[in-house]
């Protein structure tokens, strides 16, 4: 996609919103800008955490965004999108209320981060992961 173009995010995003002003901020950057809309809704979403709630009778519904990146590897710039963001979020998240996991890792080291035994060590309402790699390997067909 060519960051020169008028594209959906110049029609839609306002210039004055935070989103607007990431875009901006990443417009000299090689990375699609895409990557750099969703790093922003990450990052926002990310603040907001647990504070977004839909007040349904039974239980209440709490927004969780899952954004993945895929390419090939070294074309898009997935890693300085992923990067930028994370050093943002870093600076202004509330430590007291989320845990914030950053890591590269594959399925199963994703899932022993959320082991009965971190959890109880801590007292988080919250947690924000990004991965800058997250190794999937896809089982082949049996027909292989």
């Amino acid at each position: 996609m060519n960051k020169g173009s008028l594209n959906i995010y110049d029609k839609i995003v306002p210039k004055d919103s935070f989103i607007g002003r990431y875009l901006d901020m990443m417009a000299d950057i090689e990375t699609p800008k895409m990557y750099d809309f969703w790093s922003a809704v990450w990052i926002l979403s990310s603040l907001i955490g647990r504070s977004c709630v839909i007040d349904r009778p039974s239980i209440p519904l709490f927004m969780n965004f899952y954004i993945i990146f895929m390419a090939e590897s070294g074309i898009c710039r997935k890693s300085t999108a992923v990067n930028t963001a994370y050093d943002i979020f870093e600076e202004i998240y509330d430590k007291n209320t989320t845990k914030l996991i950053n890591s590269a890792t594959n399925l199963q080291g994703f899932w022993c981060l959320f082991q009965p035994s971190l959890q109880n060590k801590l007292s988080v309402s919250q947690y924000t992961v990004i991965f800058c790699k997250l190794e999937i390997n896809l089982p082949t067909s049996r027909n292989d």
